[in-house]
C-alpha cells in the first residue's frame, strides 16, 4: 500500500522536504489526525522556505520503526529530499533508542530530522539533548499506557476471571462486551462452596457433580482441576474484597471426609437438578461395622 502524498516538484535551487505523520488508530482525535499534521506541516515547511514534495503516514503503534510509511518517508530522504519534518517527536517515535539511531543517521547522511513544535537545531548538542529528553518522555507516556492497560486487564481477569477469550464460571458475556452473573452457574458455585465447607475434596465435587448432570463451562466432563479454579476464584475475591458478593469457604482441616452419595439414577433435566435436586440436605453415608476378628461375635 503507498502511503505517500505527492504534493509538487521543488525547483533545483529550493530545498526539498518530505513530511511524516503518524497516528495509533484510524479514529484518532481531531489535534492529531493525518490531516491535521500535514496542513500543519505544510505551513511549518512554507515559513522555513521548504519545499514539501510528499507525505508519508502510517496507521498504528509508534513503539518501533518497522512501518511502511516511515521506510517510504526514509527513502525519500535519501534520494529526492533533503529534510525530514514531523509534527511532534512521538509522532516519529515513541522509542528513545530508535529515535537517537534516526538522528545519528541523518546527521551521518547530511540531512535533517526537524519538528514543527520543537523549531531548534538538532545538529547542536542543545538541540539534540532536549529531543533526546523529549523522546524518553514519549517512551515514558507509552510505557505507562501499557501499564496502565495490563494492570485493568489484570484487575478484570481477578474479579471476573475474565480480561479476554472465555469468561469463568459463574459469569457469562452481554451484547456491550462485559460480564454478568450467570444465575445457574452461581447456584453451582454456591454448592461447591458449601461442600467445600463440609471437607469435601476436588475429585469428590467434580465426581457428585459429573453424576448429576450439571452442565460445565464447555459442555465437557467435570474435573478436580475446575472445582480447584471455582475454589481459588472465591478466595481470591475474598482476599481482595472484591467481585459480585461471592466469599470463600472456610475450610474444615479434618482427616475424616465425608464421601459423597449417589444420588440415584439419572435424570437428563439438569436445569431441575440444579435448582430443586442441590437443596436437598447431603445425606452422610452409614459409617461400615468394623471386622470381625477371628471369628469372634
Amino acid at each position: 500500500m503507498d502511503r505517500t502524498r505527492t504534493l509538487q516538484k521543488a525547483p533545483e535551487s529550493h530545498v526539498n522536504a518530505v513530511g511524516y505523520g503518524r497516528v495509533s488508530t484510524d479514529d484518532q482525535e481531531a489535534n492529531t489526525s493525518l490531516e491535521t499534521q500535514r496542513k500543519a506541516i505544510k505551513q511549518w515547511c512554507a515559513s522555513h522556505s521548504l519545499v514539501l514534495i510528499g507525505f508519508c503516514y502510517d496507521t498504528e503503534s509508534g513503539s518501533d520503526v518497522d512501518r511502511e510509511g516511515l521506510e517510504q518517508a526514509l527513502k525519500l530522504l535519501g534520494t529526492e529530499a533533503d529534510q525530514l519534518i514531523s509534527l511532534r517527536v512521538d509522532r516519529l517515535s515513541r522509542n528513545a533508542k530508535d529515535l537517537l539511531t534516526l538522528l545519528d543517521w541523518a546527521r551521518e547522511n547530511e540531512k535533517r530530522i526537524r519538528f514543527c513544535e520543537l523549531d531548534i537545531d538538532e545538529r547542536e548538542p542543545s538541540g539534540r539533548m532536549i529531543i533526546a529528553i523529549t523522546g524518553a518522555t514519549a517512551q515514558y507516556e507509552l510505557d505507562m499506557i501499557h501499564k496502565r492497560t495490563d494492570e485493568g486487564r489484570k484487575a478484570k481477569q481477578l474479579v471476573f476471571g475474565y480480561a479476554a477469550g472465555a469468561p469463568a464460571f459463574g459469569m457469562r458475556p452481554t451484547s456491550e462486551k462485559e460480564l454478568e452473573l450467570d444465575a445457574a452457574e452461581q447456584m453451582v458455585i454456591r454448592i461447591v462452596e458449601n461442600l467445600r465447607r463440609k471437607g469435601w475434596t476436588y475429585r469428590d465435587i467434580a465426581a457428585k457433580l459429573e453424576r448429576d448432570q450439571v452442565p460445565t463451562k464447555r459442555g465437557g466432563k467435570w474435573r478436580h482441576s475446575t472445582v480447584h479454579k471455582i475454589c481459588e476464584r472465591l478466595e481470591s475475591v475474598k482476599k481482595q474484597k472484591l467481585g459480585p458478593g461471592l466469599s470463600a469457604p472456610k475450610m474444615i482441616k479434618s482427616s475424616k471426609v465425608t464421601k459423597p452419595k449417589p444420588m440415584g439414577a439419572k435424570n437428563n433435566d439438569t436445569t431441575r437438578k440444579v435448582n430443586e435436586v442441590y437443596k436437598k440436605k447431603t445425606v452422610k453415608p452409614k459409617k461400615a461395622s468394623p471386622n470381625k476378628k477371628n471369628g469372634s461375635p
